[in-house]
Parts: C-alpha cells; sequence; structure tokens
C-alpha cells in the first residue's frame, strides 16, 4: 500500500476572489506612481526592498543571504532602501543591519504589512523591478564560500565578554536550543497549534549538554520566550541563559561566539547562518530544508505513518514536498506522527560535531558509504534543491540504515 498524501496545490490556500480584487485595487493605486518608482530604479539606480524583519529566523537568514549576493556581485550594486516595521524581532541586529544597509521604518499594523507584502510581489512595483521581497534559498553556495556581513565593534565584544563574566563563563562554550509554543504563543493571537509538530522538549538535550560540561565546555541554554526552567541541574557549566541573563544583543554576541550551537527548525537556528558557525539541527521535521553549511549537521524526526504501522523511509520524506506546506492538523488528518530525538540520538550528533571540530573524528567507510546512499535521495531541480551541503548525523544513519529503501 502506498504512501497517499495531496498534491501542493491541494493543502494550500487557494487565492480567493477578495484576495484578487484587493491585487487589483493595489495596483489601480499604485499606478500613477510606478513612472517615478521606475526613474529611482533605472536613473537614480535606488530600489525598495521589503525587510521581513518580523522573526528572527527571516531577519537574520534573508538580509544575510541579500547582503552577501550583493557583497558577491550577485546583486547590482544599487542604492537598497529597505522598509521595516517599528517593531521588529531584534532590536540588537535591527542596529547591526544599519551598518550595512538603509533601512526606513514606519509603523505598520497587520493590515499594513500584508499591503507592503502584496507590493513587493504582486504589483506593477514589483514586476518593474523596484520593489522586492528579498527570500531565503538553502541551496545558495554563498552560504559556504562567503564571509559573514556583520563584524562586531569593540564595544560589542566588550559587552559580550562582560555578559560571560556575569555568567561565570570562562571558557569555551556552546549553545542549545528547543523550539516550544511559548513565543509564537505570545506573536499570534490563534497561537502555535499549526506548528506543534515540530517542538520537542528541552530535557531531551540535558545529556548532551552534560557531555560538554564533562569535556570542559560550558552549555547555554538559549531563546528568547521559553516554556520552562531547566531544573536541579547541579551542574555550573549549564547555564540556563535564557531565564536568568537573555538579552537581544547577547543573543547575538553569544551565537557569534560558541563553538558550535544545537538547535531545532526554529528561527534561532538561522543566527548561525549569518556567522558561519556550525550548527547541529536536530528534530529536523523536513528532510527537505536541511541547514546551510558544509560543516553543519542534522537529524530528522521520524515519521511513524499510522495507517501503515511503519516509519516513512527516508526517500519518502524527501520527495513528499508537501509535507513542508502541512499543518499539525493535516498530519493527524493523514496519520503522520512526527516522533522527537531521543536523548541518546542528540548526543550522539553533538559528540560527532565536537569531535569533527576538534579533528579527532573517523569517518569510516561505511559511514561514507550510508552518506552518498542518503544524499542520493535526493534530485537536483526538485522542491529539495539537490543533495544537501550538511551531513546526516552518522550514528543516527548508522541506526536508521532501513530507511533508505
Amino acid at each position: 500500500m502506498a504512501l497517499v498524501l495531496p498534491t501542493i496545490p491541494e493543502i494550500q490556500k487557494k487565492p480567493t476572489l477578495s484576495l484578487y480584487a484587493l491585487i487589483a485595487f493595489i495596483n489601480l493605486l499604485v499606478f500613477p506612481f510606478v513612472p517615478l518608482f521606475v526613474f529611482l530604479r533605472f536613473v537614480c539606480r535606488i530600489k525598495f526592498i521589503r525587510l521581513r524583519s518580523d522573526r528572527i529566523g527571516h531577519f537574520a537568514a534573508n538580509t544575510e543571504e541579500f547582503l552577501r549576493e550583493v557583497n558577491a556581485g550577485k546583486r547590482q550594486k544599487l542604492q537598497y532602501i529597505a522598509l521595516a516595521p517599528s517593531k521588529v524581532a531584534n532590536e540588537a541586529l535591527l542596529q547591526m543591519w544599519k551598518r550595512y544597509l538603509t533601512i526606513v521604518q514606519f509603523r505598520q499594523p497587520s493590515f499594513i504589512r500584508y499591503i507592503i507584502k502584496l507590493l513587493a510581489t504582486r504589483s506593477f512595483l514589483s514586476i518593474t523591478d523596484c520593489f522586492e521581497a528579498i527570500p531565503f534559498k538553502e541551496d545558495n553556495h554563498l552560504w559556504n564560500t562567503e564571509k559573514p556581513v556583520i563584524t562586531l565593534t569593540p564595544a560589542e565584544n566588550s559587552d559580550g565578554k562582560t555578559l560571560l563574566t556575569k555568567m561565570n563563563v570562562q571558557g569555551w562554550f556552546i549553545g542549545f536550543h528547543a523550539r516550544d509554543s511559548s513565543y509564537l504563543g505570545t506573536q499570534w493571537k490563534k497561537g502555535d497549534w499549526q506548528h506543534t509538530h515540530r517542538n520537542c522538549s528541552i530535557d531531551n538535550f540535558l545529556e548532551a549538554a552534560r557531555y560538554i560540561s564533562a569535556h570542559g565546555g560550558y552549555a547555554l541554554r538559549m531563546g528568547s520566550v521559553v516554556e520552562k526552567k531547566l531544573t536541579d541541574l547541579k551542574d555550573d557549566h549549564i547555564i540556563d541563559y535564557a531565564t536568568t541573563s537573555r538579552t537581544e544583543f547577547g543573543d547575538l554576541y553569544l551565537m557569534n561566539k560558541c563553538k558550535f550551537f544545537i538547535g531545532t527548525t526554529a528561527g534561532l537556528v538561522c543566527v548561525s547562518y549569518i556567522f558561519n558557525v556550525p550548527n547541529i539541527t536536530t528534530n529536523l521535521q523536513l528532510l527537505a530544508i536541511p541547514p546551510v553549511g558544509k560543516h553543519d549537521l542534522f537529524i530528522p524526526k521520524k515519521v511513524w505513518y499510522k495507517p501503515e504501522q511503519r516509519f516513512l523511509t527516508f526517500k519518502e520524506m524527501i520527495d513528499n514536498s508537501v509535507l513542508q506546506f502541512m499543518s499539525a492538523e493535516d498530519f493527524e488528518h493523514y496519520g503522520l506522527l512526527f516522533i522527537e530525538n531521543t536523548p541518546e540520538e542528540i548526543l550522539a550528533v553533538t559528540k560527532e560535531m565536537n569531535e569533527r571540530i576538534d579533528g579527532t573524528w573517523k569517518d569510516t567507510a561505511e559511514d561514507e558509504k550510508l552518506q552518498k546512499a542518503f544524499k542520493s535521495l535526493y534530485v537536483q531541480g526538485t522542491y529539495c534543491f539537490g543533495p544537501p551541503a550538511a551531513r546526516i548525523g552518522a550514528q543516527f544513519l548508522r541506526d536508521n540504515k532501513n530507511l533508505l529503501g
């Protein structure tokens, strides 16, 4: 019995007549101003971009990728003016981006923000290349060839060292984070019910944190809004930074300076991207979107298919790009259950990353054979963009090689 899922058009919301009417109305209003914007774009060489700044992941990754493209000559050398709302996901990051990009902020209630999105994607301004919504492309090779855009200032480095001293961190450290519904629960009136399949327990990361501590490092639990505090740690090398010392600047500084980051499919992992810091993406719920760095590692959630009482194969997880567009409610409807990574799985991939960075890790011939077989499941030109730059965790693949079939 084959896995049967809906197609992407079936699962996505179809444009309504009211949306088409709104787009037509917006274009009617903006049409008289198109000559001015065209003059600015092609004579004055000024182009407007929409800065996605409401979520830390997009605010970090989309902006970084855009600036790397400009610096690498993949985009025209224009005067780019980025439009952003008055309230952004991280004010410290905003101030850093302002060193490299002209940003104009103004109040954007949800309706205005939606109008600006349509102007940047479905209007005469976007068609004429006068206004653009900058995307995030996981397969962009610039993530592995270009230096980070942001360089911390001496004052920022001094402030960061003060933060480390306050937490009594006296050596190397890593950051770790588990996604829960707390953050979006504070941002969205509807809550996080659509994305609960992406969540996991912070407790499953503590064995990895203890490993870091045992090897002389510090493990800092991160997150801007978290579901619960870490309790009964009995280890001063494991620090609940998220609930005791967290600042917006601290998030950036720690991600810039950590040896590596252990995260999940949450926006914070993208901050490691912008600093070229190696990361482990655990609990990856979609093999279609692995981390971007060639030094990164990942381990996915396995998917239990209730109608057939079995796990989906890696190929099924990769080929069914519709999984990207499904909500927690959809997964339940189709009998799909995401199984979060165990403490043992997270510990194993943490050991691998630490040893790879230290130069003590040894890949076996069997490991290389399994990696090659896994990456062969990705086909260039599909939704998955081709084989990932990152590697799937060696021990996870050894333990689940039956899912390669």
